[in-house]
Parts: C-alpha cells; sequence; structure tokens
C-alpha cells in the first residue's frame, strides 16, 4: 500500500486505499478508494471512477 497525503474527492476524509500504477502516457499515478465512502478516484486528475479495471474496483 503507497502512503499519500490525499483527501477523498466526495467525503474528504484521509483513510484511503492506495494503488500505485503507471499511467497509459508513462509516468507514475496513484489511484484511492476512500475506506469511509467507497470513492475510487485518480490522485493525478481527480477522476471518480465506478468501476476501474487497472484496480479491480466496482462500486457496490
Amino acid at each position: 500500500m503507497a502512503i499519500c497525503g490525499c483527501r477523498c474527492m466526495k467525503c474528504k476524509n484521509q483513510k484511503l486505499e492506495s494503488f500505485r500504477l503507471i499511467a497509459d502516457d508513462g509516468f507514475d499515478d496513484m489511484h484511492h478508494t476512500c475506506l469511509s465512502c467507497n470513492t475510487h478516484f485518480s490522485h493525478a486528475d481527480g477522476e471518480i471512477f465506478v468501476t476501474c479495471e487497472r484496480c479491480n474496483y466496482l462500486a457496490g
């Protein structure tokens, strides 16, 4: 698990599960899933995902 100072895009909680990955442009990226409200989002651009194949995330 990676550590980051981010907050959830939706509820602003700091308790996140983080996933480090390489973006399509070759740069490092990170996705987070909020452990409070279950929002999954991109660290770099703030995009919120309902599903994410890269992290095996499916909103439930």
